[in-house]
């Protein structure tokens, strides 16, 4: 019974743990963090991973002409994991015929709990990539607060927007007006 419960201790610490302090006191307003982060240049690697078969196989991130959202989220927090249904929601209003190409970017100490426990369930029409060696986030200096760790970069990768949509219209429809009006 005491071995159970220091178990039940130990991973409630490691989810904490993963999923960093959400004590809204330290995070900076959205006007702070835009002013910092407008017209920053986004570094994109040259290739991030994708699984094919639940085998991670390379690919490519070539230039684009759109602009590009992007959402940073760490695998190793289920919650996190969860608000990629939340941002499908999102990315479905944005839709093909919109001048934005969609990247989900995921980084984690454990891909196999990935794989076993949410790959199957996410949605397969994203553009999810994996970043096994966190050289996407180390290349930007990301801001440590998940709330934003979303971007829209135009075809130079600056910074134009920067925010979690999920839980703030005005900022999904800041998304979505920038976007449509390419």
């Amino acid at each position: 019974m005491e071995l159970h419960f220091k178990q039940m201790i130990f991973a409630f610490l490691l989810i904490v743990i993963a999923c960093g302090n959400h004590n809204n006191d330290h995070i900076e307003p959205i006007e702070v963090v835009l002013e910092k982060w407008y017209g920053q240049e986004i570094v994109l690697p040259d290739s991030l991973f994708c699984f094919t078969n639940s085998i991670m196989t390379p690919v490519l991130i070539s230039d684009s002409d759109n602009f590009r959202l992007i959402s940073l989220i760490s695998a190793d927090c289920p919650n996190c994991i969860e608000d990629i249904f939340n941002l499908y929601q999102f990315y479905s209003k944005i839709g093909q015929h919109d001048n934005a190409e969609v990247m989900i970017i995921l980084f984690a100490r454990d891909y196999d709990y990935l794989l076993s426990h949410y790959w199957n369930q996410l949605p397969q029409d994203l553009n999810i990539y994996i970043d096994p060696e966190y050289r996407f986030y180390d290349l930007n200096n990301y801001p440590k607060n998940e709330l934003y760790r979303t971007f829209l970069i135009n075809r130079g990768n600056e910074v134009i927007i920067i925010g979690d949509p999920i839980y703030n219209f005005d900022l999904q429809d800041l998304y979505l007006e920038k976007i449509r009006k390419k």
